[in-house]
């Protein structure tokens, strides 16, 4: 069973109470949480949607009323939709005392062949030193553990092996690399050094992949959604145990994202 078909079948174990960050009029977004009340009591938070519960705010604190909704109970999962990203960290982070550092974002996707695959960290601040990546690593090992998945784990670099020399930040993303395939090693789970090539990596069916940086990672995963119209079936924010999640706020179906908040909040396999 993969980790989408494991989301569908919590999903469905009991209605849960999300509440998602809605700011602007799209159709298409209205359209896909209407889908979604099938498993779902969905509670804006921002701007009324005829026919949905609500929750008033606004662009300057969206973020805030969003993350105070979630602590006084009266949502049991929360998607940033519309809301800053930023914001919502620092809100996540004040409110409950985490790092910014703690926090990893990253994407469940599928490729053309339908083999799917956890890929991140894909926040720009993210997943740039040895230290980032091996958390990264640790908790999507975790995850797929979790999902009695074993790991099969990419590091990718900013150059191949045999350009090194030309450029110190280059040639740093490989060693650092390097040292994370050992990391893992000595830890048990199987990894390897794939350089740039994204495509042998899942040719050869890793499940964990790790970008260069959370620059790449984002970047990457906007063309995948964007221009490969290959959308990640959701967001995953771990490092943290409230059921948050996350979203491109200019994505326009947010179906997915909710079913993975309520299987999360049916089931501790995400925690």
């Amino acid at each position: 069973m993969t980790i989408q078909e494991k989301i569908e079948k919590l999903a469905k174990q009991k209605r849960r109470k999300i509440g998602v960050g809605y700011l602007r009029d799209v159709p298409e977004v209205i359209e896909s949480l209407r889908r979604a009340q099938e498993f779902a009591d969905i509670i804006i938070i921002g701007k009324k949607i005829e026919g949905f519960s609500h929750i008033a705010a606004n662009q300057t604190n969206l973020e805030k009323i969003c993350v105070e909704a979630y602590k006084q109970n009266k949502i049991e999962g929360l998607l940033r939709g519309h809301g800053d990203a930023s914001t919502l960290r620092d809100v996540i982070c004040r409110e409950y005392g985490y790092k910014l550092n703690d926090i990893i974002e990253l994407a469940l996707i599928s490729d053309i062949t339908g083999h799917s695959f956890l890929f991140g960290p894909v926040s720009q601040a993210q997943g740039w030193p040895k230290n980032q990546k091996l958390e990264a690593i640790r908790a999507m090992s975790e995850v797929t553990k979790n999902f009695s998945i074993d790991s099969k784990v990419a590091l990718l670099t900013a150059v191949r092996t045999g350009s090194r020399g030309r450029n110190f930040f280059l040639d740093l993303s490989y060693e650092i690399a390097d040292d994370c395939v050992e990391w893992c090693r000595q830890n048990g789970i199987d990894a390897k050094n794939y350089n740039i090539e994204l495509e042998t990596a899942l040719k050869e069916k890793c499940n964990i992949i790790i970008p260069p940086n959370g620059v790449a990672g984002n970047h990457a995963i906007r063309a995948i959604t964007c221009i490969a119209g290959k959308p990640a079936y959701t967001y995953l924010v771990l490092g943290i145990k409230e059921n948050i999640t996350e979203n491109m706020r200019n994505e326009t179906d947010w179906t997915n994202f909710v079913r993975y908040l309520v299987a999360r909040a049916n089931s501790d396999l995400f925690s």
